[in-house]
């Protein structure tokens, strides 16, 4: 700060030119900053409240930009008057260094262990991510049966990008994801994937990994392995046990490797990390408002299963019948994935929720037993699939909430535990009527007469039904135009805002959350991951709806009531209501941080320039400071020169018609190229748009200059030289510092003194046209009638002015170029046509008649000036 004081001082004494050329280049630099930092506060804003879906390596990519934008901004104010604002640089430190531990995540640990047997990791959650987590605690608390396995700790995961270098260039890549850019995501997550995959494994990585494979298959024991996907929050939904939480399950978003023999386990497990990058699962977590590090990938090496049959249990039914809560088994023959990924048809079992389980309804697929034609045979026994409910009942008391259980079958009969986690289930009857309790708690009957398709349907009275069946994997009414999905089709050909119908159900289907309003498969399972996540979403789907892509036309309006499993024609207004009884939205550590970081970022308390609490001092945010910085900047420009002409010695009279000592100074492309080196210039060497503009105005037809007297500054004439001076002197005459948009003109006549400060370029956000009058000769009650004619004018043209005695200041300011460049012509003619109107007026009457008479000839079509 000394040194730029020194420095500008010793400009003031010796080199007052180049000192006004700096404060011009200031000046536009900082204009450019300016922009800059209100577009990142914008993009903060947008993000905030949910305009725009983008990962949090955006949000710390635009507060690093914002910062630096607004210290160069500060910077380039000071520069331009550096002993004028020295309490500046203090409160915005004082504003970074409360906003910097906010918007920091803490480093994450990338040291050993790097695997974890099983029976270790229930006391390392943050290591071993929720999967492996869960299934420890399976292992370890209930004691019930789950296949040999290890975990490769999230600490390696950090390790092994470390080691490549990766995270820096994953966050760039991450930084420039839109949800609302579905190609651009596809693009930016293979090039991650690829990153990821063609990364070396740290050694002490690599070394643990193998020590944990051939412990695993020693003696052949294990010659197949399934390398699942265990990130932290995978699988975590505490807000499915009634937490608070932004509960998440990542169900299907990650990979799983099966049958991977052990040599291949190494680059199994970089393709799982790398599936952490896949468009579907980077889609989940940025809505979830997770960062990157937030979700880091453990990775869970099991012992394969033989599997004679496979399948889930849900302690909790989550699409029960009615409002009768009980247990459902769903089960397929050989492994589970047919079921997970929504390709196969199980078999279905429900139970009651009872100390022993006992069994209410089946539905077995038929399917021809091997060896034996003609005959079908269930996937499960009674003995099985009373085991498994008693399972989920234990789980579910462990747990301390429903549980969704992934589970397998052996060619012996024994039955393992391959998954437990907390489910994502949504009411049958959504947002409907719920059940009033009694003092007892028992629910009134009478309240429930209606079936939810009763009532429905009542709604929905007038209206075709164009499809009913199929089985609600998550319920829910949506209104929305019918897309009938290709088998070919890529997703992100989708068009927002439709009602999706596809053959079956895919996990890929995540990434049009939030675009579609429903979603009608013709096959699949309500225990899918699709059907799971949407549930969490509170996406409406069918599935089981068989012919639906026949029997609804693409682009048709219709209603989907999937509670019902009704397909109605049109919109049903009736259950509108009901369409818009959403998921509630949902708190997340980035919303949560965002509500921390905003309030030092883009409140505005500065909103009045001639308050006295105009000053750093009271600058609360970031965008206080972008206000204050502006502000100050434009003064600036208006005081850019003193009365005197300090800097002015190298500038060029303009020889003209007009009876006025004028000085010209071109800053930047203010004049053309054929007035280089000429001592004096003509109107025709300006190239100066504000300037031309004013200069039209000032030698307009209506304004009428006294031949043979000179206009100069008699008041200033009087002051240095008694009377007796030199009539061509710079201190007495006009003059304009100007560029190829840019205009200071301190206009001074007579005993008037005019300053017009302007900026009129292509960006509408940094235009303003600052014009300052003080009018003197007649006495004070007509100077006042002059500048109320004046005020009334410029208030009528959009200025924003204020008067203090006989000086008045206005402005306009954030409108389009050409809208200036007039506003800077009627300046011209008011300047030029009101030097003597103080000598005629003799009332605020006869001025309002003045305003009429000028706004009509002028005011009522600018155009034509």
């Amino acid at each position: 700060m000394l040194g730029q004081l020194f420095r500008h001082w010793t400009y003031q004494l010796f080199a007052p030119g180049a000192l006004l050329r700096e404060r011009y280049d200031s000046f536009r630099r900082l204009l450019e900053d300016d922009k800059r930092c209100l577009e990142l506060i914008t993009a903060l804003e947008e993000i905030r409240y949910g305009q725009v879906q983008a990962d949090w390596a955006k949000l710390e990519s635009l507060l690093r930009a914002l910062t630096w934008s607004v210290g160069s901004l500060a910077r380039h104010l000071v520069a331009m008057n550096p002993g004028q604002y020295m309490d500046l640089e203090p409160s915005l430190r004082d504003l970074l260094a409360r906003l910097e531990p906010l918007a920091r995540l803490p480093t994450p640990y990338a040291g050993p262990p790097y695997v974890l047997p099983l029976e270790q990791v229930v006391g390392a959650r943050d290591q071993a991510g929720g999967k492996a987590w869960h299934l420890g605690r399976v292992l370890v608390d209930v004691g019930l049966p789950v296949p040999q396995g290890f975990v490769v700790t999230t600490s390696a995961f950090f390790a092994f990008l470390e080691h490549n270098d990766l995270a820096p260039r994953l966050d760039e890549l991450l930084s420039r994801v839109r949800l609302d850019e579905p190609e651009r995501l596809d693009a930016l997550c293979a090039e991650m994937q690829d990153m990821v995959l063609g990364g070396a494994l740290p050694p002490a990585v690599e070394q643990a990994l193998s020590e944990a494979v051939a412990g695993l298959t020693a003696g052949g024991a294990a010659p197949r392995l399934a390398v699942r996907s265990s990130a932290v929050g995978e699988d975590a939904s505490e807000i499915a046990c009634g937490g608070d939480d932004s509960g998440v399950s990542f169900a299907g978003q990650y990979e799983s490797e099966l049958g991977v023999v052990p040599a291949d386990v190494r680059q199994a497990w970089l393709r799982v990390l790398a599936s952490k990058y896949a468009p579907r699962a980077v889609a989940y977590r940025v809505r979830y408002g997770l960062a990157d590090r937030e979700a880091p990938m453990a990775v869970l090496v099991l012992a394969m299963v033989q599997s004679k049959s496979s399948g889930v249990v849900y302690s909790l039914d989550p699409v029960a019948e009615g409002r009768r809560e009980r247990i459902g088994i769903y089960a397929v023959p050989g492994l589970g994935e047919r079921l997970v990924g929504g390709s196969s048809v199980p078999d279905m079992f429900y139970l009651s929720r009872t100390d022993n389980p006992v069994l209410l309804k089946s539905v077995a697929q038929r399917r021809v037993q091997e060896g034996v034609p003609g005959r079908s045979t269930a996937v499960l026994d009674l003995p099985s699939i009373k085991t498994l409910a008693d399972w989920a009942m234990v789980l579910e008391r462990i747990f301390g909430c429903p549980q969704d259980v992934e589970w397998c079958q052996d060619d012996e009969g024994e039955m393992y535990v391959i998954q437990s986690r907390p489910l994502q289930a949504a009411s049958a009857f959504g947002e409907r009527a719920q059940p009033q309790a009694d003092e007892g708690g028992r629910a009134q009957a009478a309240d429930f007469a209606e079936s939810a398709e009763e009532f429905a349907e009542g709604l929905a009275k007038g209206h075709a039904v164009l499809f009913r069946g199929g089985l609600m994997a998550a319920g829910g009414v949506a209104l929305g135009r019918v897309h009938l999905l290709r088998d070919d089709e890529p997703l992100r050909s989708v068009p927002g805002g439709t009602v999706l119908v596809c053959g079956t159900l895919s996990p890929d289907l995540v990434s049009l959350l939030g675009r579609v309003k429903a979603v009608v498969a013709e096959r699949g399972s309500r225990a899918s991951h699709f059907a799971s996540v949407a549930r969490e979403f509170g996406l409406p789907v069918l599935v089981g709806a068989v012919g639906a892509r026949t029997m609804l036309r693409p682009g048709q309006a219709v209603t989907v009531d999937a509670e019902s499993r009704v397909i109605y024609e049109g919109s049903v207004e009736g259950l509108r209501e009901a369409a818009q009884s959403r998921a509630p939205r949902r708190s997340s550590p980035m919303a949560r941080r965002l509500e921390a970081i905003m309030p030092l970022v883009s409140p505005l308390a500065l909103t009045d320039p001639q308050s006295p609490r105009f000053t750093p001092r009271f600058c609360s945010s970031l965008h206080d400071i972008v206000r204050f910085c502006h502000e100050k900047g434009v003064a600036e420009m208006f005081s850019l020169v003193d009365r005197g002409g300090r800097g002015l010695a190298r500038a060029k009279r303009l020889r003209t018609g007009v009876p006025m000592d004028f000085y010209v100074l071109d800053l930047h492309g203010g004049t053309r190229a054929k007035a280089s080196g000429k001592a004096e210039i003509g109107p025709s060497d300006l190239a100066s748009r504000p300037m031309l503009a004013l200069w039209q105005g000032l030698t307009h037809q209506d304004v009428v200059w006294a031949k043979g007297l000179k206009h100069l500054d008699w008041e200033a004439f009087d002051q240095v030289s008694a009377g007796v001076g030199v009539l061509g002197s710079k201190e007495l005459a006009s003059y304009a510092v100007l560029s190829d948009d840019y205009l200071h003109a301190m206009v001074r006549f007579g005993y008037h003194f005019a300053v017009v400060d302007a900026l009129c370029c292509e960006r509408e956000d940094a235009n303003y046209v600052a014009f300052r009058f003080k009018g003197g000769g007649a006495d004070f009650e007509h100077r006042l009638l002059r500048l109320a004619f004046i005020a009334e004018v410029l208030q009528r043209a959009g200025f924003v002015s204020t008067s203090r005695s006989d000086l008045l200041d206005a402005r306009y300011s954030r409108q389009d170029e050409q809208k200036c460049l007039q506003r800077l012509t009627l300046l011209g003619i008011i300047l030029g046509q009101t030097r003597l109107m103080d000598m005629a007026m003799t009332g605020q009457t006869q001025v309002e008649a003045m305003v009429e008479e000028f706004w009509k000839r002028y005011g009522t079509d600018m155009n034509a000036l």
